[in-house]
């Protein structure tokens, strides 16, 4: 398994975004990256450990994958 860590990029100016971006981080801590992006952002984005970039939902997802930590119930 690769060391890489992950980057979520998040809308810093949206309350929906900071709040789950501050949710994700309580739970897994630093094993992602957390990045701010330009306000409007339309979507999350991350970059999987594999250096993929995913976009919306499928961002969501891959941070799910890359993270099997965060349990979905």
């Amino acid at each position: 398994m690769s060391t890489r860590k992950g980057v979520l990029f998040y809308d810093s100016t949206c309350p929906s975004c900071k709040a789950f971006r501050g949710a994700i981080q309580a739970y897994i801590g630093d094993a992602v990256e957390y990045k701010p992006i330009e306000t409007g952002a339309k979507s999350f984005r991350y970059i999987g450990i594999d250096g993929t970039v995913y976009q919306g939902k499928d961002a969501l997802r891959r941070l799910l994958v890359d993270q099997p930590i965060i349990r979905v119930s």
